[in-house]
């Protein structure tokens, strides 16, 4: 496979700052290195479909519209990208160019007050996560009371995840301390604050119950895809809420950790 140009001006054609020259009224054989580059470069674009550039196979010259046709399938089939018999080497990015990934751990207890621990290495809180625990009411309790009291009024621990930044969501998973004799059942809800009318709080997973896990295993959860979430601090359209519904009082000590890509 081959891709050369063929200028008809009289002027030499530069293109990608200079790294491709094709000569006044001649051919370039363009080396297959440049072949996706020259796809997204416009001023080589716009001289293929003004016909001031033709392109030839090796066998066949083509003219607008077969010549932007050829270069789509040269863009899609990369030459240097084939092993020894001849099959196509396949190379997916998982995300975009300088995005990495990073598993957020969230530590917490259910029924507790100030248990949530989620730092980086040098000790820092990750910033958008909280912990808050309600009653039967669902009212927020937000001291422990005298033995303890509004602590064991506990029914729904709540964790909110939004970090101040765009991210992709691919996944995540639950782990427990120690297997619970109790029904505790785990939702997870995607941008909860937005009604469900207008594309807010879907549900990933809706109770869970983290009794009927084996001991020393974990719950996954794999969007099999990644999520593109656009941070908002108005409508809070990146938010994952994790809602754990348990008995008054129950406390029990479980990691979530979310998977995701970031800049």
């Amino acid at each position: 496979m081959k891709l050369i140009l063929i200028n008809t001006s009289s002027d030499a054609a530069s293109y990608l700052a200079g790294t491709v020259i094709v000569p006044a009224t001649g051919t370039l054989d363009v080396v297959s290195d440049y072949w996706f580059a020259l796809y997204t470069d416009q001023a080589f674009l716009k001289d293929v479909r003004l016909n001031n550039l033709s392109i030839s196979d090796g066998i066949k010259e083509y003219k607008m519209p077969e010549s932007e046709t050829y270069l789509e399938y040269v863009n899609t089939f990369n030459y240097n990208n084939k092993d020894i018999d001849g099959a196509i080497i396949v190379r997916p990015k998982a995300a975009k160019k300088g995005w990495s990934f990073w598993a957020i751990p969230i530590e917490i207890t259910t029924s507790a007050l100030a248990m949530l621990y989620c730092k980086t290495v040098d000790g820092v809180d990750i910033p958008g996560i909280s912990c808050k625990i309600y009653d039967n009411n669902n009212a927020e309790i937000t001291t422990a009371g005298v033995l303890n009291a509004n602590l064991n009024t506990c029914v729904k621990t709540v964790i909110d995840f939004e970090p101040p930044f765009d991210y992709e969501i691919i996944g995540g998973a639950l782990r427990i301390n120690s297997n619970p004799s109790q029904d505790i059942r785990l939702w997870i809800i995607g941008a909860p604050d937005i009604p469900a009318q207008y594309g807010g709080s879907k549900e990933f997973a809706s109770g869970i119950n983290l009794k009927f896990l084996a001991p020393d295993s974990s719950f996954e959860v794999d969007g099999r895809v990644t999520k593109y979430l656009v941070y908002n601090p108005a409508t809070h359209q990146s938010k994952i809420r994790v809602v754990l519904k348990h008995p008054a009082g129950l406390q029990v000590n479980l990691q979530v950790v979310i998977h995701l890509y970031r800049q």
